[in-house]
């Protein structure tokens, strides 16, 4: 009987393992919003080069008829 139990244990663990490694597109937002993470820090670049005119990913602010010119 304790070698069933073993068993069951395990694949509890492994299945366990196997839903906590998979990652959530809300994981990824709460990285995002984390100031410890990493991923925090390119998130914060790459909103400051959006932001800067001087960058190229920079595309200001855009209104209707704003491409036509008088």
């Amino acid at each position: 009987m304790a070698r069933y139990s073993r068993l069951k244990l395990s694949q509890f663990s492994l299945n366990h393992m196997e839903k906590k490694m998979s990652r959530t597109p809300n994981d990824d937002r709460s990285d995002s919003m984390n100031p410890n993470n990493d991923a925090y820090d390119a998130s914060m670049d790459n909103h400051a080069n959006q932001l800067n005119p001087n960058n190229e990913a920079y595309q200001g602010s855009k209104s209707v008829g704003d491409d036509q010119e008088d």
